[in-house]
């Protein structure tokens, strides 16, 4: 089973800027958020989805990468929302994550995506770091406007 810990209030950079801080990885190496497009609310079970995807891969850094920098990419667009965690740490074989027991992280991300119709790109390399990418389109991202009666 799935679970969830996403807040309901604030933005989803707001969960990015309170995870890298519950994760400790802002004391461990150097973090950016860059926010990309117009800021338009999330419907809440993206945003859950969302904040739970953006968390597993910042575990994942904080635990295996061995990273001096990560940097979490949040993009506002027009047909699709997306966000992108990217580390400059060790990498590995993408064909071949370490499934070792307990290591279910990329499987339960690649879970989590399916469940909001978003698609997940992962693309590492040894040696040259890790990019954990999720795109949502934007009927399931974005919350729908009430427009209001005439």
């Amino acid at each position: 089973m799935l679970r969830s810990s996403g807040g309901t209030q604030g933005s989803l950079e707001d969960d990015i800027a309170t995870l890298l801080t519950e994760s400790g990885l802002e004391r461990l190496v150097r973090t950016e958020v860059r926010v990309a497009g117009r800021a338009r609310p999330l419907n809440e079970i993206a945003r859950r989805e969302l904040h739970d995807m953006v968390r597993e891969a910042l575990t994942n850094v904080a635990r295996h990468a061995h990273a001096r920098t990560v940097v979490t990419q949040v993009r506002y667009g027009i047909l699709e929302f997306s966000v992108a965690v990217t580390d400059d740490g060790r990498g590995f074989t993408v064909a071949e994550p370490d499934r070792g027991p307990g290591h279910w992280g990329l499987v339960g991300l690649k879970e989590r995506a399916v469940s909001i119709g978003a698609k997940v790109t992962i693309a590492s390399r040894v040696g040259a770091g890790t990019s954990v990418r999720i795109v949502v389109g934007r009927w399931q991202a974005y919350r729908r406007q009430s427009t209001p009666p005439r």
